[in-house]
């Protein structure tokens, strides 16, 4: 007998809750719900399931819990050859867990409805394994019988077809069918970790490209890819869906429209995908065809177009990108979220050195601190020109006179109030010197890693003697290390800005 056993687990109200694979059937999207006369309250109402009646139990009812989220999906749970539905938010995955890490949970008089729990390393929430048959017995609650009960369930090991005496193919797996940007996607549900509804995307300095920002998942800030933009298909109308891939040092989102269904399919099927036909053919291992999934497939929003593309694993697995992605995971508070085991494997390389790090009122910026000839302490002769516009005044050290730039005004923020630590950082840029006003310094940190398209960026900067650029690309992203705490942070090239402050006519061309 295996040492371990294999469970689907979906999320409710906050819990996570699992079902062994054997009792899980299939997953659907939740529909409009028809009216059953039942004497069980939990039960909502039941669906069409391809012309049967399949009842649907919300377990938040049933166990008298607020009624939080907006359930989008149902389990279809088997047991001893009768259909359940139960309501969920979201299928998390498919996880194993060892024997002997189960922990059991027993009552006394009336069964309870869990088997036991275990623990998953990638969410902080104790995984719930519920008991079907104790479901099943419920009282007043309808189940309908499997008019297939001899059917696969989802992961289950091959049986023998009663009717045929043929086993299912050997090469059976599961897909999760999704919509992106009017195109059907499919990916094999072995790969993904965890899906998300409705996930809110939050402003981040990791945003670019096809990096949208990140969204909260699991307490933590996850980066967000808009998986239409990484495949070079055309853009998604809209975000309301995610699932998400687990890399050796953290999680990666992939932005959909809609996540549709989790089907039994034959990668091996899959036909292949001519180079020419798409724009970036590694990212697609082929084109599943209707006529390989199941009947019901033919059913869903995409079923028109006759086919599904088939992502890659190992492309989205193996992508640097994805993998540097998947190192900045970070907390609400801005601290990067890193594994123990994987700090020190991680060798993280780039952009190394002091950053003087201040703040302009809307977030910590850092800039190399090699990029700042001298810092001085801010005075009112600073703004002898006024406080209105970005140019403030004079300043006269050493026998030089250095004209005064407002660092907030000059990257189109607001100004905020000066404290105590108001400070001119002096640029030598060209042979000419010029100072950046800054209303609070806070304090000298080491960088430990960059993307390495911020320090070709920066390189370039570096040498620029005619550019024809704007504030926008002054910016970039640095990650720095203060008594251990990790922070990413925005990144502000003040030696280009003061290219285009003091050399506008050469900046401009």
């Amino acid at each position: 007998m295996a040492n371990d056993s294999r469970y689907g687990v979906f999320r409710l109200a906050g819990m996570q809750l699992a079902l062994p694979l054997d009792a899980l059937r299939e997953v659907v999207p939740l529909q409009k719900l028809i009216n059953l006369p039942c004497g069980n309250p939990a039960v909502l109402g039941g669906i069409d399931l391809r012309g049967l009646m399949v009842p649907v139990l919300d377990m938040r009812r049933q166990l008298d819990m607020p009624l939080d989220g907006e359930a989008q999906t149902i389990v279809i749970m088997a047991h001893d050859q009768r259909l359940l539905g139960l309501l969920a938010d979201n299928v998390t995955g498919v996880f194993a867990c060892d024997d002997a890490e189960r922990h059991a949970i027993g009552a006394q008089g009336q069964g309870t409805l869990l088997n036991g729990s275990f623990s998953h390393p990638d969410t902080p929430i104790p995984i719930s394994i519920l008991n079907p048959a104790a479901i099943a017995a419920l009282p007043d609650t309808p189940l309908v019988d499997d008019p297939k009960p001899a059917q696969q369930a989802i992961g289950a090991d091959s049986q023998p077809d009663d009717a045929g005496g043929a086993e299912a193919a050997p090469n059976e797996s599961y897909v999760l069918l999704m919509r992106c940007g009017g195109l059907p996607l499919a990916i094999s549900s072995a790969l993904v970790h965890s899906t998300v509804l409705n996930p809110h995307i939050h402003p981040s300095t990791l945003a670019g490209g096809y990096c949208l920002g990140s969204i909260e998942f699991a307490d933590i800030l996850v980066p967000a890819v808009d998986l239409t933009s990484l495949c070079g298909l055309r853009a998604c109308g809209k975000h309301a869906q995610a699932f998400v891939i687990q890399y050796p040092q953290g999680l990666v989102a992939f932005m959909v429209e809609e996540i549709m269904d989790v089907v039994s399919a034959d990668a091996g099927l899959a036909a292949p995908v001519p180079d020419q036909a798409l724009q970036r053919a590694g990212f697609f291992a082929g084109v599943l065809p209707n006529t390989v999934l199941p009947a019901h497939a033919a059913e869903l929003p995409t079923a028109d177009c006759g086919y599904y593309f088939l992502l890659s694993g190992e492309a989205l697995s193996s992508h640097p990108d994805l993998v540097t992605l998947s190192q900045m995971n970070t907390a609400p508070d801005g601290k990067v979220v890193a594994r123990d085991a994987d700090k020190a494997e991680t060798g993280r390389t780039g952009m190394h050195g002091k950053m003087l790090t201040y703040d302009l009122g809307n977030g910590e910026i850092a800039t190399p601190i090699e990029q700042i000839s001298e810092i001085l302490p801010w005075s009112h002769a600073t703004t002898l020109l006024g406080d209105d516009g970005p140019a403030m005044g004079l300043m006269m050290n050493r026998g030089h006179a250095i004209p005064t730039f407002c660092l907030s005004t000059l990257t189109g923020q607001p100004r905020s109030a000066l404290t105590p630590t108001a400070s001119v950082l002096v640029v030598e840029n060209q042979g000419g010197l010029i100072g950046f006003t800054v209303p609070r310094l806070i304090s000298i940190d080491e960088a430990t890693w960059a993307p390495q398209e911020d320090i070709d960026a920066l390189a370039a900067h570096a040498a620029l003697t005619e550019s024809d650029k704007d504030v926008r690309q002054c910016w970039g992203r640095v990650l720095v290390n203060s008594a251990g705490d990790e922070r990413m942070l925005n990144l502000l090239d003040l030696h280009h800005l003061a290219t285009m402050v003091l050399h506008p006519r050469t900046a401009a061309h």
